[in-house]
């Protein structure tokens, strides 16, 4: 069986893409280049979009202390989202500044966001502090973004539904969130680039950045820090929730009146694709799931797979990139087959691949037509098995064989 997952990007832009703190490994081809061309793209480099008072626009971090330093007059819910994302094991951020958190501004900013952002998860802390309209259109600008950034939105719930969840003890108005967003506010081929917690938090009295009580911690920050340290420790392919997956909440509280049944988790996630974050008696926090919004869509409907095939694309993207100026399409396309299968196979032994053989596991052939070659471009297509040996995963790649 194979699945499609269908990709036009331009080598040349995907260049761009930043490599991964600890690369799974280079592949290269002796008898073709003697330099490496394909490394791990960064998969967690986390986009943050909020209210400050910095002049620059958009600002790399790499540290809570370089955001107290870069960053002027962060707002409280921004402070405390950036704090959470470095507790949890975050690494490097982009910070976005505006000039106030209105839906249409949050918005604007995120649709300013080009495609070739080093980022590949974005979140806007603030987006738990709103519901309806407002709601909608940061999301749907967070959806787009997404998805030509090749990267996923990860959502804070709006706090007046979590409210009226716990009150009722009733999931209904978190689940209607859900098929709302799917059916109304994210197309459908984007849903897959969005993920959605159920959970939420607010400081208590002895925060350490001295941010006022009841302030909103966006789970989405923390998630997104959870994801970083479980891409370095376990490898993006693995599934960034359970017991593997430890919370650090430090001065936090649920704002939450009661406490989900496991029923109710089980719903929310195979029926609504929500996750949800969870405390068991011996004190230990771990997010519940693992799901996208594409809950229905079985290529799409969980974290990992989607992140994998994108670190996929993007690797492969941005390393082949230098591969299209060989001298002749027989070259090109001998380096190119050469440095993908490296690549692959070392993602294959480390895990990331599906598959008793190299072969059950991922496939490279080239698709370019002599139309291609006319019109100057290279095409690759991936064939990968995310789930299982043999059943495949396409990504298509269309390169620009044009010389700079």
């Amino acid at each position: 069986m194979r699945r499609w997952m269908r990709v036009l990007v331009s080598g040349l832009v995907a260049a761009a893409c930043v490599t991964l703190l600890a690369p799974l490994g280079t592949a290269t081809s002796s008898a073709v280049t003697s330099q490496p061309q394909v490394v791990g793209a960064s998969t967690a480099v986390t986009l943050f979009v909020g209210q400050t008072s910095t002049s620059t626009k958009s600002v790399l971090i790499s540290s809570m202390e370089e955001f107290m330093y870069e960053i002027s007059d962060p707002s409280p819910t921004l402070l405390a989202a950036v704090a959470a994302f470095y507790q949890n094991g975050g690494g490097e951020s982009v910070v976005v500044s505006t000039p106030d958190e209105q839906p249409a501004t949050l918005a604007a900013a995120v649709d300013a966001v080009p495609s070739s952002t080093p980022a590949s998860l974005f979140v806007v802390p603030s987006l738990g502090n709103r519901a309806g309209t407002g709601y909608d259109t940061i999301v749907d600008s967070l959806a787009a973004l997404a998805d030509r950034s090749v990267g996923m939105a990860i959502l804070d719930p709006p706090g007046v539904l979590v409210h009226a969840m716990q009150a009722g003890d009733d999931i209904s108005p978190l689940m209607d969130l859900g098929l709302h967003l799917m059916r109304r506010v994210v197309p459908g081929d984007q849903t897959r680039r969005i993920v959605l917690y159920s959970s939420r938090f607010v400081a208590d009295d002895n925060h350490p950045l001295d941010v006022a009580e009841g302030t909103l911690i966006s789970v989405a920050a923390l998630m997104a820090g959870a994801y970083a340290a479980n891409d370095i420790t376990f490898g993006v392919w693995n599934s960034p929730a359970g017991p593997n997956t430890p919370l650090q909440l430090g001065t936090t509280t649920p704002d939450e009146a009661g406490t989900l049944t496991n029923t109710q988790i089980g719903q929310l996630v195979t029926q609504g694709g929500i996750d949800t974050i969870v405390s068991s008696a011996d004190g230990a926090t771990t997010p519940q799931g693992g799901r996208t919004l594409a809950t229905f869509t079985p290529d799409y409907a969980y974290i990992s797979s989607v992140r994998t095939a994108d670190y996929i694309q993007r690797s492969l993207t941005a390393g082949l990139a230098g591969s299209v100026f060989s001298p002749s399409v027989a070259a090109q396309q001998q380096q190119i087959d050469a440095e993908a299968t490296s690549f692959l196979t070392d993602l294959w032994t480390n895990g990331g691949l599906a598959g008793y053989s190299a072969s059950d596991a991922f496939q490279v052939n080239s698709t370019t037509t002599t139309q291609d070659v006319a019109a100057g471009h290279i095409r690759v297509q991936v064939l990968v098995s995310l789930f299982h040996p043999a059943d495949f995963t396409e990504i298509d790649i269309v390169l620009d064989a044009a010389k700079p």
